[in-house]
């Protein structure tokens, strides 16, 4: 029979409280959060990124969404892991961007890093998705942020012809005059007619002579230029 001397009995005696282990499911640490976007996006897995947004822990994987970033910058990283980084989808689109929105493709959000990696409909899905669970604030916020050489999600867009995304990301308060470190605009960065249709308002459409690579100069389909008729030149006779 023990004693009951008065005093709380040593750690070692008192039962230990049932606990429940974090796991994959139901961890909600911001880093593996993000791991699992991440990863999602790489794959151009949408229907496994629509499921995550089902998940109980919303509300954490929203905030990760909006708020976590790609460093993506090769600086930082040692030379066996530079092949991890974000690129381009071909050395090509890489040599067409270097003018229009430089070579640095750092701190990518999770929208940027969906339109460089992932299908059209599947960065569609993550922008709707969020749309659903978050203010207006935060999703202007999450769309103006800049990356890279001063760039916005808006230049990516139209560079890359999502033209679903482009209209999306108007909507949602998207800046068409926005200038990035090489002073180009959002309009610098078409590469396709269909981009400037959408891009320009009613009132500003006009015939645009601009220099874009693989395009003839933009004429906007509802003010056709119509040539002017020259002048009859009378046939010329030689009199000997």
């Amino acid at each position: 029979m023990k004693l009951d001397t008065g005093q709380p009995p040593p750690p070692s005696s008192i039962p230990a409280s049932p606990h429940k282990g974090c796991n994959s499911s139901t961890c909600c640490s911001p880093a593996r959060l993000w791991r699992t976007l991440q990863n999602l996006i790489k794959q151009n897995d949408r229907k496994g990124l629509l499921a995550f947004f089902k998940d109980p822990r919303l509300e954490h994987i929203v905030r990760v969404a909006l708020t976590s970033r790609v460093s993506n910058d090769g600086s930082l990283l040692p030379a066996s892991q530079r092949h991890t980084l974000v690129r381009f989808a071909s050395p090509q689109l890489a040599t067409e961007a270097l003018p229009l929105l430089g070579k640095r493709l750092t701190d990518l959000n999770a929208l940027q890093l969906a339109l460089l990696e992932s299908s059209e409909s599947t960065v569609m899905a993550l922008l709707t998705q969020l749309k659903l669970h978050a203010s207006t604030e935060e999703m202007k916020s999450f769309v103006q942020h800049v990356w890279g050489q001063g760039n916005t999600s808006l230049h990516l867009a139209v560079f890359l012809n999502r033209p679903r995304v482009v209209k999306a990301l108007l909507d949602l308060g998207a800046s068409v005059d926005c200038l990035n470190a090489k002073q180009k605009s959002v309009i610098d960065c078409c590469r396709d007619q269909s981009m400037l249709d959408i891009l320009l308002p009613p009132q500003k459409k006009k015939v645009i002579q601009h220099e874009l690579p693989n395009m003839e100069p933009m004429v906007v389909k509802d003010e056709p230029v119509v040539a002017k008729d020259e002048p009859m030149v009378e046939p010329m006779v030689v009199i000997e």
